[in-house]
Protein backbone atom coordinates (compact mmCIF):
# COMPACT_ATOMS: atom_id res chain seq x y z
CA UNK A 1 0.00 0.00 0.00
CA UNK A 2 2.99 2.28 -0.41
CA UNK A 3 3.58 4.98 2.20
CA UNK A 4 1.41 3.99 5.18
CA UNK A 5 1.01 7.51 6.58
CA UNK A 6 0.38 9.13 3.21
CA UNK A 7 -2.03 6.55 1.79
CA UNK A 8 -3.82 4.64 4.55
CA UNK A 9 -7.22 5.99 5.58
CA UNK A 10 -8.67 3.12 7.64
CA UNK A 11 -7.56 -0.28 8.85
CA UNK A 12 -9.65 -2.98 10.54
CA UNK A 13 -8.34 -6.11 12.28
CA UNK A 14 -11.09 -8.65 12.86
CA UNK A 15 -11.41 -10.20 16.31
CA UNK A 16 -13.54 -13.35 16.22
CA UNK A 17 -12.21 -16.48 17.90
CA UNK A 18 -15.30 -18.37 16.73
CA UNK A 19 -14.38 -17.79 13.09
CA UNK A 20 -10.81 -18.93 12.43
CA UNK A 21 -11.02 -17.90 8.77
CA UNK A 22 -11.47 -14.25 9.71
CA UNK A 23 -9.97 -13.90 13.20
CA UNK A 24 -6.97 -11.58 12.82
CA UNK A 25 -7.83 -10.73 9.20
CA UNK A 26 -6.63 -7.30 8.12
CA UNK A 27 -8.57 -5.00 5.82
CA UNK A 28 -7.33 -1.56 4.91
CA UNK A 29 -7.69 1.06 2.24
CA UNK A 30 -7.00 4.70 1.60
CA UNK A 31 -6.22 7.41 -0.86
CA UNK A 32 -4.67 5.05 -3.44
CA UNK A 33 -8.09 3.40 -3.68
CA UNK A 34 -9.81 6.79 -3.94
CA UNK A 35 -10.94 7.21 -0.33
CA UNK A 36 -10.73 10.59 1.38
CA UNK A 37 -13.34 10.15 4.11
CA UNK A 38 -13.34 7.59 6.91
CA UNK A 39 -17.06 6.86 6.54
CA UNK A 40 -16.63 5.77 2.91
CA UNK A 41 -13.41 3.93 3.67
CA UNK A 42 -14.93 1.96 6.54
CA UNK A 43 -18.09 1.24 4.54
CA UNK A 44 -15.97 -0.29 1.77
CA UNK A 45 -14.04 -2.44 4.24
CA UNK A 46 -17.30 -3.77 5.71
CA UNK A 47 -18.69 -4.39 2.20
CA UNK A 48 -15.57 -6.37 1.24
CA UNK A 49 -15.69 -8.44 4.43
CA UNK A 50 -19.35 -9.27 3.79
CA UNK A 51 -18.55 -10.25 0.19
CA UNK A 52 -15.87 -12.59 1.53
CA UNK A 53 -18.47 -14.22 3.78
CA UNK A 54 -17.89 -12.51 7.12
CA UNK A 55 -21.17 -11.67 8.88
CA UNK A 56 -21.11 -7.97 9.73
CA UNK A 57 -24.66 -6.85 10.26
CA UNK A 58 -26.11 -3.81 12.00
CA UNK A 59 -23.30 -1.42 11.12
CA UNK A 60 -24.57 2.16 11.09
CA UNK A 61 -23.02 4.11 8.22
CA UNK A 62 -24.62 7.47 9.00
CA UNK A 63 -21.16 8.74 9.87
CA UNK A 64 -17.66 7.41 10.53
CA UNK A 65 -18.12 7.54 14.30
CA UNK A 66 -21.17 5.30 14.30
CA UNK A 67 -19.68 2.69 11.99
CA UNK A 68 -16.43 2.77 13.97
CA UNK A 69 -18.28 2.34 17.27
CA UNK A 70 -20.18 -0.62 15.84
CA UNK A 71 -17.01 -2.33 14.60
CA UNK A 72 -15.14 -1.87 17.87
CA UNK A 73 -18.15 -2.98 19.94
CA UNK A 74 -18.17 -6.19 17.88
CA UNK A 75 -14.57 -6.86 18.97
CA UNK A 76 -12.59 -5.47 16.05
CA UNK A 77 -9.62 -3.08 16.07
CA UNK A 78 -10.07 0.11 14.03
CA UNK A 79 -7.29 2.46 13.02
CA UNK A 80 -8.11 5.86 11.51
CA UNK A 81 -5.35 7.93 9.98
CA UNK A 82 -6.23 11.60 10.49
CA UNK A 83 -3.07 13.07 9.00
CA UNK A 84 -3.54 16.52 7.49
CA UNK A 85 -0.65 17.86 5.48
CA UNK A 86 2.47 17.64 7.60
CA UNK A 87 0.49 17.12 10.83
CA UNK A 88 0.56 13.31 11.29
CA UNK A 89 -1.70 11.65 13.82
CA UNK A 90 -4.02 8.71 14.10
CA UNK A 91 -6.43 6.92 16.38
CA UNK A 92 -6.44 3.25 17.32
CA UNK A 93 -9.78 2.15 18.71
CA UNK A 94 -9.38 -1.00 20.76
CA UNK A 95 -12.11 -3.46 21.75
CA UNK A 96 -12.67 -4.76 25.28
CA UNK A 97 -10.40 -7.71 24.59
CA UNK A 98 -7.99 -8.86 21.90
CA UNK A 99 -7.69 -12.29 20.35
CA UNK A 100 -4.29 -13.91 19.87
CA UNK A 101 -4.62 -13.51 16.10
CA UNK A 102 -5.49 -9.83 16.44
CA UNK A 103 -2.34 -9.36 18.48
CA UNK A 104 -0.30 -11.09 15.76
CA UNK A 105 -1.86 -8.88 13.09
CA UNK A 106 -1.38 -5.72 15.16
CA UNK A 107 2.32 -6.54 15.47
CA UNK A 108 2.60 -6.38 11.66
CA UNK A 109 1.82 -2.65 11.84
CA UNK A 110 3.91 -1.78 14.89
CA UNK A 111 6.65 -0.11 12.82
CA UNK A 112 4.05 1.79 10.76
CA UNK A 113 2.35 3.12 13.89
CA UNK A 114 5.75 4.14 15.28
CA UNK A 115 6.06 6.63 12.41
CA UNK A 116 3.21 8.75 13.80
CA UNK A 117 4.36 11.61 16.05
CA UNK A 118 0.97 11.35 17.77
CA UNK A 119 -1.10 8.24 18.12
CA UNK A 120 -4.17 8.11 20.34
CA UNK A 121 -5.39 4.88 21.90
CA UNK A 122 -9.13 4.96 22.39
CA UNK A 123 -11.86 2.74 23.72
CA UNK A 124 -15.59 2.90 23.24
CA UNK A 125 -17.82 2.89 26.30
CA UNK A 126 -21.27 1.36 26.73
CA UNK A 127 -22.97 4.53 25.51
CA UNK A 128 -20.95 4.49 22.27
CA UNK A 129 -18.87 7.40 23.42
CA UNK A 130 -15.17 7.74 22.76
CA UNK A 131 -13.06 7.44 25.87
CA UNK A 132 -9.50 8.71 25.58
CA UNK A 133 -7.02 6.25 27.03
CA UNK A 134 -3.58 7.57 26.26
CA UNK A 135 -1.45 9.37 23.74
CA UNK A 136 1.55 7.49 22.41
CA UNK A 137 4.30 9.89 21.45
CA UNK A 138 6.66 9.48 18.54
CA UNK A 139 8.15 6.05 18.09
CA UNK A 140 6.73 4.68 21.35
CA UNK A 141 4.02 2.37 20.01
CA UNK A 142 4.71 -1.14 21.26
CA UNK A 143 2.19 -3.99 21.12
CA UNK A 144 3.56 -5.77 24.20
CA UNK A 145 3.43 -2.58 26.26
CA UNK A 146 -0.07 -1.86 24.97
CA UNK A 147 -1.25 -5.29 26.08
CA UNK A 148 0.43 -4.97 29.47
CA UNK A 149 -0.92 -1.47 30.09
CA UNK A 150 -4.29 -1.41 28.37
CA UNK A 151 -5.29 -4.97 29.16
CA UNK A 152 -3.40 -5.19 32.47
CA UNK A 153 -1.58 -8.39 31.62
CA UNK A 154 1.87 -9.51 30.52
CA UNK A 155 0.57 -12.30 28.35
CA UNK A 156 -2.26 -13.01 25.97
CA UNK A 157 -5.54 -11.35 26.79
CA UNK A 158 -8.26 -13.61 28.09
Amino acid sequence: MGDFIKNTMSLVIIGDEDNSKFDGKIKMNGKEEGFHYHRDSIKQIVKELKQEGYPLDNINFSDANESGFDLVNKGHILFCNCTMGSYCFGYIFLPKRLTDKQIESLRLFESNFQKFPQLYLMRIDKQDQESFETEVSAYDFNVDLLIKTYYNTNTKTK
